[in-house]
């Protein structure tokens, strides 16, 4: 018996055997802490409990009468119970436990703790008592923290500041194209100007030249390494770099050309694409398909000037040069300039929206719902001016069942306008379109908020089980669309929410952010509110990091938003990676420490974890 209530007990209706039983039985749910997959039923504010739902990672929990916080992670096959150290920590109780778990040295060669050291570098000012302390049990944290143990191997000091080498320290995370990026694979620039990564090592897309799964960061090589990159960016096991000059350089899968180097052949190595530099072009930015179900792959990029170049998969016509070849080295979209903004959607097949410097929308590719906004279903394979003009971002999405025997496409995009406003177009099967009810629509048509609201971000999900997210002016969030797993947080999960309507919670009324993970059904809505992360959908893979893989449509949790777990300093960046339900959160701090949560266990694409892969339940230190 691990868990056990035997309600409020009425001395006219027990007599002394029934109770025995009982109490015997409560008992038994003591000593085992309550044990279960599943927070007890009985669970009050101050309740102490323990989550057995996955076999490798118990998480030792306390219900606050809100939501669990996470106390421990332990692995029950093993001797040691890890703290869930988002405070920079390996949850080591000694050196050697360190030098194991992070694969780097610890301060272990002195007898005694310096404690003018630690009292000096203390990031609180609070003293350490000598006596509890040896410097082996100090252990080096990620990237740069140090946390003080005890006899027992318990915290017995907050964490000191260490110098962060800038090798460890991460500038940027890869993203994709408004939305999820690179299927099981993490890459990071990082402030020294290389570039890391791990995860999936198939199609090279890790850099690993064996194609080997790399289960923490490790170089990406290029072919020019004296060269300075600014930015990264990831498809689905597709990679891109650019550097101050305008260059290119790709890596990973390139079975339709996308990389730009003029063949079919994957790179372990960020090789420059020579196209751009024969041809004296500058690149500033480059779009890639979103992650999504079913692949087909697209690489579009912008120059200095506003022209357009595309490579991969044409099928449709996404690159836009007038015919539906693919081309393994880029070609130029149309006669477009000053374009200064794209969208590919995300899934197959594509649709593609730009924006010029004027606000005005340009379309092409798939068209088989209307995603266009041109009043037919008919795809084109050239850019088409739109009627939609004062654009200030655009979004399409595609995407089909998760059955490849099943052709079964859609397709759907909204355009946010500069005076606030949001109009849509498309298919409409679970409400996307926002206009109460699930009538396809082939033309731009405005979406009527039940308050006037101005609309000032926008986020979409798969294109087939499409939900949608909005933020107006006051920092409030309006969701419709797709719910089966409950992701708009409207205390239901009824698969089709046609009208907007803004959910509850402390989060409300202070959203900087929005975003929206995983594809096909398996989605989730993700918010920046005042400093902290909140989540709310697909959660089987553990992926929105709040301590447990229960779904937000699960009854405990009555679709609502809960908050990431672990978060440890100041908000840089966030983003998501993967897609399907093999996917999860990426924060990037300002003093550049990354901490991952999500799906792990296959390809150890978090980074978190050395060995032993397990899905990682709350935010964690990425091993740099």
């Amino acid at each position: 018996m691990s868990q056990y209530d035997f309600g409020v007990i009425n001395p006219n209706t027990k007599n002394g055997a029934t109770l025995a039983t009982d109490l015997n039985s409560w008992r038994d749910a003591l000593h085992s802490l309550h044990k279960g997959s599943i927070r007890p039923d009985y669970a009050v504010n101050g309740t102490i409990w323990l989550d057995d739902s996955l076999d490798n990672n118990w998480l030792l929990k306390l219900y606050n009468g809100e939501h669990d916080v996470v106390l421990r992670e332990i692995d029950p096959n093993g001797e040691s119970a890890l703290l869930p150290l988002h405070r920079g920590g390996t949850g080591a109780a000694d050196a050697e436990g360190a030098r194991e778990a992070l694969e780097l040295g610890a301060l272990a060669i002195q007898s005694q703790v310096n404690t003018n050291l630690i009292e000096d570098l203390a990031v609180t000012g609070e003293k350490v008592a000598a006596h509890t302390l040896t410097l082996n049990k100090l252990a080096k944290g990620t990237p740069g923290d140090v946390i003080a143990y005890d006899t027992d191997g318990l915290p017995a000091a907050t964490r000191f500041t260490a110098n962060i080498e800038n090798s460890r320290r991460c500038k940027k995370i890869s993203k994709g194209n408004y939305g999820m990026s690179s299927h099981v694979v993490s890459v990071y620039l990082m402030e020294d100007g290389t570039i890391r990564s791990c995860g999936y090592g198939g199609n090279n897309s890790n850099g690993d030249p064996a194609g080997a799964n790399t289960y923490v960061p490790g170089r990406v090589a290029l072919s020019h390494p004296d060269v300075n990159i600014v930015a990264v960016y990831s498809g689905h096991h597709s990679h891109y770099a650019l550097d101050d000059t305008g260059n290119v350089y790709s890596w990973g899968l390139n079975d339709y050309g996308q990389l730009g180097h003029g063949d079919t052949v994957n790179r372990p190595v960020a090789t420059r694409i020579e196209f751009f530099v024969q041809n004296d072009l500058k690149v500033v930015e480059v779009y890639t398909i979103g992650a999504a179900y079913e692949q087909r792959n697209t690489t579009i990029f912008r120059t200095d000037k506003g022209y357009l170049y595309a490579c991969g998969f044409n099928g449709q016509g996404q690159l836009g040069d007038g015919t539906t070849a693919n081309k393994v080295a880029p070609v130029r979209c149309g006669y477009l300039e000053n374009i200064c903004q794209v969208h590919i959607g995300g899934g197959y097949p594509t649709c593609i929206h730009a924006v010029n410097d004027k606000g005005q929308l340009w379309s092409w590719g798939w068209n088989g719902f209307g995603q266009l906004g041109l009043g037919h279903t008919t795809s084109e394979d050239t850019p088409v001016k739109s009627s939609m003009t004062q654009v200030k971002k655009v979004l399409g999405a595609s995407g089909r069942v998760d059955n490849p025997n099943v052709a079964d496409n859609r397709g759907f995009s909204l355009v946010l306008k500069t005076d606030g406003t949001l109009w849509a177009t498309g298919a409409n099967i679970y409400g996307q379109l926002g206009q109460g009810n699930t009538t396809d629509l082939h033309t731009w048509t405005q979406i009527q908020f039940p308050e006037g609201d101005t609309i000032v971000d926008i986020a979409l999900g798969c294109g087939y089980y499409a939900p949608v997210i909005a933020l107006n002016d006051q920092g409030e969030v309006l969701c419709w669309g797709y719910n089966g797993y409950g992701q708009l947080g409207n205390g239901v999960d009824d698969k089709a929410q046609s009208l907007p309507f803004k959910p509850e919670g402390e989060w409300q009324g202070k959203v900087t952010r929005i975003a929206i993970g995983g594809s096909i059904s398996h989605s989730a809505l993700v918010v920046e509110s005042d400093g902290a992360l909140w989540g709310c959908g697909y959660n089987g893979n553990m992926n929105l990091g709040v301590g447990d893989a229960t779904h937000s449509h699960q009854s405990a949790h009555q679709c609502e938003f809960r908050r990431v777990l672990g978060l440890n300093g100041t908000i840089r960046d966030w983003w998501i990676h993967g897609h399907s339900g093999d996917w999860g959160i990426r924060v990037l701090y300002e003093d550049g420490r990354v901490d991952a949560c999500g799906h792990n266990k296959d390809y150890g694409f978090c980074g978190t974890q050395s060995g032993n892969l397990h899905h990682q339940g709350v935010l964690a230190p990425v091993r740099f």
